[in-house]
């Protein structure tokens, strides 16, 4: 759509498009608007939070949030793993 208004020459879309990450903060807050109970809705407003951060050279995306995400991956992993029955 961006695009489109850039052809007719309404505004200029390229700039606009380093805010695409609003659209997974949105969606992540109509998750938790929809069931506060689901984790999804937060995880999706986090990376798109952490996504728009990066496009604005605030925080280092890449650098910052993914060894947090492995972490976190690597705690879930071990905390469901707890509750299996040893042989």
């Amino acid at each position: 759509m961006l695009l489109t208004l850039q052809q007719m020459g309404v505004l200029e879309g390229r700039s606009y498009m380093r805010y695409w990450p609003v659209l997974l903060i949105a969606y992540g807050a109509a998750k938790v608007a929809e069931s506060v109970r689901s984790p999804s809705g937060y995880v999706w407003a986090l990376v798109g939070l952490g996504l728009l951060l990066d496009k604005l050279h605030i925080v280092d995306f890449v650098r910052f949030f993914w060894p947090a995400v492995f972490v976190m991956v690597g705690f879930s992993i071990l905390r469901a793993g707890r509750g299996l029955p040893r042989r």
